[in-house]
């Protein structure tokens, strides 16, 4: 399932408090919010921007109880407390998230006031979005924007230095961003390996003193498989920033030759704030490749979601103005935002971020805020981890206020007490702390309860060292740390290798998955904020680096610290944390972590020290050479099994044969592929694509789909070398099925709702036809959809509903879809618009039970009682018995052949004319239903 972003609207009328009206009164005096004394280094102020561009901001309401929540935060994940496991709904969440009807009052009568529109303004409880042009927002800010360059990285950006609000707004706005803050993540690469390096024959053979590779990670590890059932519930989020792309196909290849026993591991694209998913982007994607690899690889049957975040600081563009989505660089509150709008069955349980900023580019109040939102997501039962940072105590180790005091830098988010941080380590006997490990103690938050005995121990030992340089009463990073150097990745077709606390982040987010695998199938909860739980086991489940330590302060243009570093030490430490983890001991920790008011007696056994793994020294081959099996022998099988509709036997023989193609260099069609070898496996692809319509297996589909382009493409431009090759190669070998796949195609998009893909396909279709003299409907297959689409559009549902049900369809796979999701008018539904008719998109074969739900819940608020026999005419029931047992499972009651239903507080307190009002709006829409329902049936 799709989850789609909600924001709640604020309405056109006045700001009520008591049922009074409120408008704020203009102020004569502005306060200060925030004020940046000089240009942060780096930076060189330059024109100002046109002052139409249209800007989203965010605005942070100040919170009275944000400390007493936070520390509730902590004391719910500590195993012991009462409440230990028992995670916050959304709901819970935002009623214990709502500002103070004053603070609510007075910066939405603010807004008001400054006439900023009250439909472009998103309430999220404690935060508010909203877009105004540039002008506007100096007027209400009392500011001046400016464009803002950096040479280094060539980016441009609108900023300020200062911003202020009225005097009585004042004390009930924590931050409105982007203003002043000019900091954007970077993925966290390690320094000598921050260009992905092509690998050897040497790597490729598995050695892991040379290359690390799932096997090498699950041997060092104890990382077993053992059979869990998958559970939805187990939702594994990498976050994508920075333009980075995951690849279906890149990810495939990594599982076919590195992990095969994972070679089914798939992941969906989550768009937010516009994020994209350019599958054929020539744009480096090793960061999102590294992540999305080894968190599949590592974890056991996890849904893996990729959330593909929009927003780097604004760009400006030739023209010399931004569009919205441009001119935001927040993309950690749009991510937040977005995650915590979901419903509780789509939020991940583990979110695996390896990007990062030092701290001194980051304005206090923004990571503040930010952090706070991260605390929101643990109180929900999210296990956020981030990456370390890859400068060890610092790069440059100086402040960036303009006084260019030696400091060292720690990393944020990593630093944010509300998160898991990784650092990274080197070696497999011993493991050592590698040099570039981010680490150190933040200057903006303070060290957090659970971790003061470790950390206090560890300053004990330090002694004066570095005194002055860092904040000894600051939250220590990181809390774990995992491998973190000479990764092999895939990456645009080519293996690489790479390295930085980036690889560290997944691979830990891997095994907290597994984690929560086990824990969910013995009906526990998912372990949530994770970091009470880990400073609680006492380094039981990690073995403690004590070798190595980091380096950093060295940069050219820095504060030169000569020595500058953190060592690896027994215990805890600012460069590894608890130390690397231990899959079989952390697994029996989690399965005994509980709350006091578990109805069980637990009597937790000694556990073990985790052994020391003896790494092999040549390393484990991850993916033994087996006999390549013939081609054309898996094809005929795969078609036997296809057509047999035995899908599990066809998936098995997919892999083999996916597998047998990578080995031939024959899955990607590359100049040096025999050509005798293009019709079959172009045909192997066509069928695992059937395969996987025919498991309504929508990004399997998608990722099949893709991978076809470049031997659909090979087709086109010789088609008639393709045709010779396909009937010299083997009889076996059938024709393309590329309409058909594209059809296919065409007609998921139509069902996913995706209009501008289907058009951007469809107009590549158009042009190839016309260029041959034919037009696009003269191919059934692509008719079909187009002609549905166009039926859609026009609000034409009884064609829709016989064209899917009539012998038009054009195969047996397109009936597959008969019951895809239309829109329908609905006038009870919330949704988006279409041609001025309220729409949503409900699934053909739900829709009369969706329906008869939605009448049901109207009928509660609209009648207190309905006789029978009426209420099975209002719910499409064929007997007066189906209106029973309906009204059974509602929990209605059912007295003197009358319905009573359940009165609510303020329904009761409701008008008779309310109630008449109701009434006649439900026998509308019914009969506006029944008159939809006639005409599709």
């Amino acid at each position: 399932m799709w989850p789609r972003f909600m924001p709640i609207i604020l309405g056109a009328l006045p700001v009520l408090v008591c049922g009074t009206a409120t408008l704020a009164i203009p102020a004569d005096r502005y306060l200060v919010v925030d004020q940046l004394q000089h240009v942060p280094d780096g930076w060189m102020r330059q024109s100002g921007p046109a002052t139409s561009t249209p800007t989203r901001f965010w605005l942070a309401m100040r919170r009275s109880n944000v400390s007493q929540f936070e520390e509730q935060v902590i004391a719910r994940s500590t195993p012991g407390h009462p409440d230990y496991g028992r995670h916050l709904t959304r709901e819970e969440l935002r009623a214990s998230m709502r500002p103070s009807e004053e603070a609510a009052a007075k910066v939405r009568s603010w807004l008001e006031w400054e006439h900023v529109p009250a439909e472009s303004i998103e309430d999220r409880g404690d935060w508010l979005a909203f877009t105004i042009p540039l002008s506007q927002a100096e007027s209400m800010m009392k500011t001046q924007f400016s464009h803002f360059y950096h040479p280094r990285t060539q980016t441009t950006t609108i900023r300020t230095l200062a911003y202020s609000v009225p005097e009585d707004v004042r004390p009930f706005v924590q931050l409105i961003q982007p203003t002043t803050r000019f900091g954007s993540p970077q993925a966290q690469d390690s320094p000598e390996t921050f260009v992905p390096v092509a690998l050897t024959a040497e790597d490729l053979a598995g050695n892991c003193s040379r290359t690390v590779t799932p096997a090498c990670l699950r041997q060092l590890y104890g990382i077993n498989d053992t059979e869990i059932t998958p559970d939805p519930r187990n939702r594994l989020g990498v976050s994508g920033f920075l333009e980075e792309y995951a690849r279906y196909d890149d990810l495939e290849q990594f599982l076919a030759e590195y992990a095969p026993n994972q070679a089914d591991a798939n992941f969906s694209v989550v768009s937010i704030n516009g994020g994209r998913n350019l599958q054929y982007s020539l744009s480096p994607s090793s960061e999102a490749a590294l992540d999305i690899q080894y968190a599949l690889s590592l974890s056991y049957h996890a849904s893996a979601v990729y959330y593909t975040t929009a927003g780097r600081g604004p760009m400006v563009q030739e023209s010399g103005m931004l569009t919205i989505a441009d001119s935001t660089n927040e993309p950690y509150l749009e991510q937040l935002h977005y995650l915590l709008d979901l419903p509780d069955k789509d939020l991940p349980a583990v979110l695996s971020t390896s990007y990062g900023e030092e701290e001194p580019f980051v304005p206090a109040a923004y990571a503040e805020a930010v952090c706070n939102l991260f605390a929101q997501l643990g109180a929900r039962g999210v296990s956020v981890i981030f990456s370390s940072g890859d400068w060890g105590p610092g790069d440059t180790c100086m402040t960036h206020d303009g006084t260019r005091r030696t400091r060292f830098q720690p990393v944020f988010p990593a630093s944010c007490p509300f998160v898991t941080s990784v650092g990274g380590t080197e070696g497999m006997d011993p493991e050592s702390a590698i040099s570039f490990s981010g680490g150190g103690f933040s200057d903006i938050f303070t060290r957090p309860s659970y971790q003061d005995a470790d950390v206090t121990s560890y300053l004990q030992s330090l002694g004066n060292i570095y005194e002055g340089l860092y904040n000894p009463l600051g939250r220590g990073i990181p809390d774990v740390s995992t491998q973190a150097n000479n990764f092999v990745l895939r990456d645009h077709g080519e293996w690489m290798k790479t390295g930085g606390t980036s690889a560290a982040a997944p691979v830990f987010a891997a095994i907290i998955s597994r984690l929560n695998a086990a824990r969910l199938e013995q009906g526990k909860s998912t372990l949530g904020f994770l970091n009470p739980w880990l400073y609680s086991l006492k380094q039981r489940g990690f073995t403690d680096i004590v070798d190595g330590g980091s380096v950093g302060c060295d940069e050219p243009t820095g504060a030169q610290v000569p020595y500058a570093g953190w060592n690896a030490t027994p215990g805890w430490d600012p460069v590894t944390g608890l130390g690397t983890p231990y899959y079989e001991t952390l697994l029996e920790l989690a399965l005994e972590a509980y709350s006091t008011t578990d109805h069980r007696t637990l009597t937790p056994s000694p556990l073990p020290d985790p052994p020391s793994p003896a790494p092999q020294t040549h390393g484990p081959n991850p993916s033994p050479k087996m006999a390549t099996p013939d081609l054309r022998t898996l094809l005929t099988a795969l078609h036997s099994s296809l057509s047999a509709h035995d899908l599990e036997k066809t998936t098995t023989l997919l892999t083999q044969a996916k597998r047998t193609l990578l080995q031939q260099n024959a899955l990607i069609p590359t100049p040096t592929t025999p050509r005798d070898l293009l019709p079959l496996a172009r045909e192997i692809l066509e069928l695992g694509a059937l395969a996987a319509i025919r498991q309504t297996d929508a990004p399997g589909f998608t990722r099949y789909y893709q991978q076809l382009q470049p031997f659909y493409d090979l087709e086109r431009d010789t088609p008639s070398n393709s045709r010779s090759s396909s009937s010299s190669s083997s009889s076996s070998s059938s024709s393309s099925q590329r309409s058909k796949i594209t059809g296919l195609y065409l007609l998921l998009l139509l069902s996913m709702g995706d209009s501008t893909s289907f058009h951007t396909v469809l107009e590549g279709l158009v042009e190839e036809a016309s260029l041959q003299g034919r037009s696009v409907e003269d191919d059934p297959f692509i008719k079909y959809p187009v002609e549905l689409e166009r039926n859609l559009m026009e609000g034409s549902y009884d064609k829709v509903w016989r064209e899917t049900n009539s012998e038009r369809v054009p195969g047996e796979d397109f009936g597959l879809f008969s019951s895809v999701c239309l829109p329908l008018p609905l006038l009870f539904f919330p949704g988006p618009r279409l041609g001025g008719i309220e729409m949503r998109w409900l699934c053909g074969w739900v829709l009369v039970g969706t329906i008869r739900s939605e009448i049901a819940d109207c009928s509660e608020k609209a009648y207190p009682s309905l006789p029978i026999s009426n209420a099975k005419n209002l719910l499409f029931m064929d007997s007066e018995g189906a209106v029973i047992e309906f009204a059974q499972q509602r929990g209605w009651v059912l007295r003197d052949g009358r319905i009573y239903f359940p009165v609510e507080p303020e329904a009761a307190a409701r008008s008779e004319k309310d109630i008449l009002v109701a009434s006649g709006t439900i026998i509308e829409n019914a009969i506006g239903y029944a008159r939809e329902l006639e005409t599709i049936v």
